[in-house]
């Protein structure tokens, strides 16, 4: 999940993000190394209001279109993807 830039870190009211073995996060969440030490001593399971204060994500987000990629239409079938028969294309 911190892998994403540009506020393309997202979560849904709902949703719990799991602190497991900090590594190198400091620099993405923008916390201290050595809270991201204590913190990554034990599991720990972040609502997504705390994730957001911690830095994980980037935005809370109510609608679960908004964190799923678009997805481009084909001309020929309205969906994505190719055609399904040779004769469609």
């Amino acid at each position: 999940m911190l892998a994403l830039r540009d506020l393309k870190r997202r979560a849904l009211p709902h949703n719990r993000i799991l602190l497991h073995q900090g590594g190198l996060i400091a620099a993405e969440t923008g916390q201290k190394v050595d809270r991201i030490f204590e913190d990554s001593l034990h599991d720990h399971l972040y609502s997504a209001q705390e994730a957001l204060d911690y830095g994980f994500v980037d935005l809370i987000v109510n609608d679960f279109s908004v964190t799923r990629p678009q997805q481009r239409r084909s001309a020929v079938t309205g969906f994505g993807g190719p055609p399904a028969r040779e004769e469609d294309r």
